[in-house]
């Protein structure tokens, strides 16, 4: 967190402190840039107190100006090296505040900038999101143990809910790596992109600048995008289900007919067969649709003779859909990680996050049914899925 502070926007030192996570009320520091013998060590006591605690509760970011370099001045605690110029962010989350990140001294300028305060802020913000998952990690981890312990005796209680506590560790161990690469690297682009669009611009170059002005705004959508499917996960769980007599010969026509085609390729053909009605709710099973559709034209776009099909069978007496394309396809062995978050196995290759085969399965499974996908290499994927009538 320091050191990408520190080279994001060109400072001295970086110093953070934070409250620990663990129940106790003892603080943890970190510095970048420092010699091992010139950190001189915080108090805890100095996390909250002073400058920096104001920063941290009332959760804004300062800047200062010291020409003197005494930082016990400005009412930084004497541990704090001697600086003329000085940033501060809150490390915070939606509804904490977990102690703050300084900057010390603004390379090749005498103070830092109106830019450098809104990027440290979301990179202190960020990092108050990260942190708190982290800290949910940990609590979720130690509850499984619990949870083992105490239910020795009950085998089947325990690898119930154990497996799902590790399903919720997964998605919490993803979802950090996912926050610290897809969101870290879209911001890290923009702050980059945004000092050359200056430089451009300072130096007339209006054409390479609107180049980096593009450049920002990709990397604002692909952020924004994320944050949409993240939202649109968590938002399964909490929607009421609203059961209905759905038609979905007609819900899946008008799915096929407003989902967009792959660009620069030739239209892939829908085939559509008999569907039956089915009780269920209709948005939410406009969603599964509209993701495994969408899922089978973009992976059976790159083929030379793409199609998909979407039908019904009646298996003991339960509908089963299913959504079948000839495209790229997968192994076996790679069918079970294709429900979990931020999974994606054809990589970079194509778009996505990885979050719409799970929001699929929290659906299917709040409608008391079950999804499954078979699929081979080459050969394209068909996946099935029920609802209780």
């Amino acid at each position: 967190m320091c050191r990408g502070a520190r080279d994001l926007i060109g400072a001295r030192y970086a110093i953070l402190g934070v409250r620990h996570k663990n129940g106790r009320e003892s603080a943890h520091f970190a510095s970048w840039g420092f010699e091992p013998e010139a950190a001189g060590p915080f108090d805890p006591r100095d996390l909250a107190a002073g400058v920096l605690g104001s920063v941290m509760h009332e959760r804004t970011t300062r800047r200062f100006l010291n020409p003197s370099g005494d930082p016990v001045r400005l009412g930084f605690p004497g541990s704090c090296p001697p600086f003329t110029s000085g940033l501060v962010a809150p490390i915070v989350s939606l509804h904490q505040s977990y102690g703050w990140i300084l900057l010390i001294d603004k390379l090749g300028a005498e103070a830092f900038s109106d830019e450098d305060e809104h990027l440290l802020g979301i990179h202190a913000a960020q990092a108050g999101r990260i942190y708190e998952n982290g800290s949910l990690y940990l609590a979720m981890k130690h509850s499984a143990e619990q949870l083992q312990i105490a239910n020795e005796t009950l085998e089947q209680r325990v690898e119930s809910r154990t497996a799902q506590l590790r399903e919720i560790i997964g998605g919490l161990e993803s979802f950090n790596r996912t926050v610290s690469h897809d969101l870290r690297g879209p911001l890290g682009g923009i702050a980059g992109a945004s000092r050359k669009a200056a430089e451009y611009l300072g130096s007339g170059q209006a054409e390479r600048a609107a180049q980096m002005l593009e450049l920002i705004a990709k990397s604002a959508e692909r952020t924004e995008h994320l944050v949409n499917a993240l939202l649109a996960l968590a938002r399964v769980s909490e929607t009421d289900l609203h059961r209905q007599r759905v038609d979905t010969q007609a819900l899946v026509r008008d799915v096929v007919d407003q989902l967009p085609q792959p660009a620069g390729r030739p239209p892939v053909p829908v085939v559509i067969g008999e569907l039956p009605e089915v009780d269920a709710d209709p948005t939410l099973l406009r969603q599964v649709f509209v993701n495994l559709i969408g899922n089978a034209l973009k992976f059976a776009s790159a083929g030379s003779s793409p199609q998909v099909e979407v039908g019904a069978t009646l298996e003991q007496g339960r509908t089963v859909f299913f959504v079948r394309d000839n495209g790229v396809g997968f192994s076996s062995a790679q069918a079970e990680r294709l429900f979990q978050p931020f999974q994606r196995l054809h990589g970079a290759r194509y778009e996505g996050f990885g979050l719409g085969l799970s929001i699929v399965k929290r659906i299917v499974e709040r409608h008391q049914g079950r999804i499954w996908a078979e699929g081979r290499p080459g050969q394209g994927a068909s996946f099935h899925f029920s609802v209780t009538r």
